[in-house]
Order: structure tokens, then sequence, then C-alpha cells
């Protein structure tokens, strides 16, 4: 049986409560949610529909955070019932609302987006460098500018721009590859190599050629970037899963670093223009 969640317990999910995204993710990767999540995934009303889809929970557990995170984000929170404070188990609220979420992303990726990233490592090395080892592809030339500019004068951290590329523009991901590969720099936060960590991103984009990227691609980005495991991003998260868990809210974590800087720039550009 799920324990009870008290309203106090997830209001800042919801309309009138909401404080932003970054402490919406603390809240749904909290055990008691992230427990309720997998208990929807598993024996909701669309559990077979999901496992049809992949058989893997995890993708849809991990799947739900993110879409949960999201549709109230673009609401500001989430719709809030009149009784909502009076209830005594908002559980059942939030099932519905993580249900919702995975059935329409489910329809929407059906046809279109891949299921899973395999990680062949008797393939990668052949596809790593299938990749064109210019420009990013996905970044227009004033887009790359900034990025360029950012990366250069470390506004912008390697591993916050790696998990930014993964939601808005897998083109900055190629183009911190490069860099990772060209000069033998490295970001204290990710834990391989820098050469093994551009070899591994390389492989990735062929397999994830546009963002946002589907959440086991997330996961195999966090394996790369938060492990030093040399099996295969599916071994480490069933062997591993409390750690994957921290990697991918890190992951998050560097996504609103990222987004913050770009929100300042943007500003601060805006303003220089404005003055001039």
């Amino acid at each position: 049986m799920a324990q009870p969640i008290l309203p106090s317990e997830v209001c800042s999910l919801f309309r009138g409560y909401w404080r932003g995204e970054r402490h919406a993710m603390q809240i749904v990767a909290a055990p008691p949610v992230r427990a309720l999540i997998r208990l929807e995934v598993t024996l909701g009303k669309q559990a077979r529909m999901l496992r049809r889809q992949d058989s893997d929970a995890d993708e849809h557990v991990h799947e739900g955070m993110i879409q949960t995170i999201a549709h109230a984000a673009k609401h500001q929170g989430l719709a809030k019932p009149a009784d909502f404070e009076q209830r005594r188990d908002v559980g059942p609220l939030l099932r519905k609302i993580v249900h919702d979420r995975l059935v329409d992303r489910a329809r929407r990726r059906a046809s279109r987006e891949p299921k899973t990233v395999l990680w062949d490592e008797h393939q990668w090395s052949a596809l790593a460098y299938e990749s064109n080892p210019t420009a990013p592809a996905n970044a227009d030339a004033e887009r790359l500018v900034v990025y360029e500019h950012l990366l250069d004068t470390g506004a912008l951290r390697l591993a916050h721009a790696l998990a930014y590329g993964a939601q808005h523009d897998v083109g900055l991901i190629e183009l911190v590859s490069q860099r990772l590969r060209g000069a033998h720099v490295a970001d204290a936060a990710l834990l391989r190599p820098a050469e093994e960590t551009a070899d591994r991103l390389d492989y990735w984009l062929c397999n994830v050629p546009q963002a946002p990227a589907p959440a086991r691609a997330r996961r195999a980005l966090a394996w790369i970037l938060r492990s030093s495991d040399e099996t295969d991003s599916n071994h480490w998260q069933a062997m591993h899963k409390s750690e994957a868990d921290r990697a991918l809210d890190l992951l998050r974590t560097w996504q609103e670093r990222a987004e913050t800087v770009f929100r300042v720039h943007a500003e601060a550009t805006r303003r220089a223009a404005l003055a001039a």
C-alpha cells in the first residue's frame, strides 16, 4: 500500500504555491512521490500499454517525473482542487496527474521517438565518428557564437552545458565533445577522462539526433558523465539504482543552472541593445 502523501508535502507543485522547477524536482524525487509514480507505472490502468512501448519501468518512472514537472511549469503549477488542503492523502490525485502525463507522452512518441538507446561496445567505436565533426547541426550561427562565448568565459560549465543540450540543443553537446577531445580539458564534475567522455558523447549523439532527449537517453548521459562504470548504462542502472537516480537529479540541477546562465546573458544582451 502506498504511503499517504499530505497536501503540505507536495503543495509547491500546485498553482498558488508554485516555487519553480528546481523545487518541484526535489518534491517528485522524494521517496514517497517516486514510489507513487512507480506504483502507477507498474500497476496503473495504462501499465500494459507502457510496458508494450518499453518493458523498463525506470524509463517510465523518470519520464513521469520529467513530464509532471514540465506540465506544472507550463501553467505555473498543477491545477488545485477546491478541497486540496482538506485531503488526508493527495496520492490518488498525484497518480491521476502522472497517469495523464504518461499517457499523453506515450501517444506522442509512439510513432516518432526511439524506445531505447542501445549501447553496443562492438558497434560504438565504428559509429562514434559518424556525426559531423564541424559546427553543431542544431545550432545556428548566432547561437553558436553565444555558446562559444559562454564556454570561453567560464560562465557556462561544460557539465552544465551537456545537461542543457540534452533538453534544448544536442548541437551544444557536440560542441562540448569537440572541446573535450581537442584541448583535453575536463570539468571536475565529469568522472571520466576527457577523451573517453568525448568518445562516449559522440556515440550518444549518433543515437539521439535531437532534443529533448528521451528519458532513457538521459540515463545513458548520466552514466557517461557521472560514473566510471565500464559495462553499459542499462547494467549500471540495474545494479546501482540509487546512484543512477542521484545522477539524474544532478543533471536536472545542471540544466537549471545553465538555463539561468542563458537567461542572464539574454537579459544583459537586451539591456546593452537598449542602451546603444
